[in-house]
């Protein structure tokens, strides 16, 4: 009788695990879900400098012009595969697969976008939503990172700036 009651403690602990792994997961997938659809570049912002979709922002030589030609889009899917029309994330394709993580030491989850044209060369960024659609979902994804630093010596953030597409 005592293995036995060992046994059913035993079956029923290990069944509240599952069940409260599952619940840990559900959260964070559902959280995923902001991700997900058609995201249309608006804009890109450079430091203090802006430069709407479409349109140029020169830049002191040799760098050429950063532009933004209008119409660009980043499409994520649920499974976690993207498709897109912008060259920074994309190889001939356009195609790939991608992944979000939250580091404990960053306040801004982060993107990472792994070409499936450009091997061992995956592309992360940290993300930020903004506004609220009548569905619940972010009506903006700022997508940024940090490329060097400014004359006094501050971070230079380059910005991009995608509205969500009704899909």
């Amino acid at each position: 009788m005592n293995s036995t009651l060992k046994r059913l403690i035993g079956a029923s602990g290990a069944a509240a695990v599952v069940a409260g792994a599952a619940l840990m997961a559900a959260p964070a997938a559902q959280a995923d879900g902001g991700y997900y659809g058609t995201w249309t570049l608006e804009a890109f912002k450079i430091g203090s400098q802006t430069v709407d979709c479409p349109g140029k922002l020169p830049v002191p030589p040799p760098a050429p012009a950063i532009e933004c030609k209008g119409g660009e889009t980043l499409k994520l899917k649920s499974d976690y595969t993207y498709k897109t029309t912008l060259d920074v994330f994309r190889g001939e394709s356009g195609k790939g697969d991608f992944e979000v993580l939250k580091f404990s030491t960053n306040d801004y989850h982060t993107i990472v976008f792994d070409s499936y044209d450009v091997k061992d060369n995956p592309r992360s960024y940290q993300v930020k939503f903004q506004g609220k659609t009548s569905a619940g979902t972010p009506k903006k994804m700022v997508v940024f990172s940090s490329v060097g630093t400014g004359p006094g010596s501050e971070p230079i953030v380059v910005k991009m700036i995608f509205r969500r597409d009704a899909d």
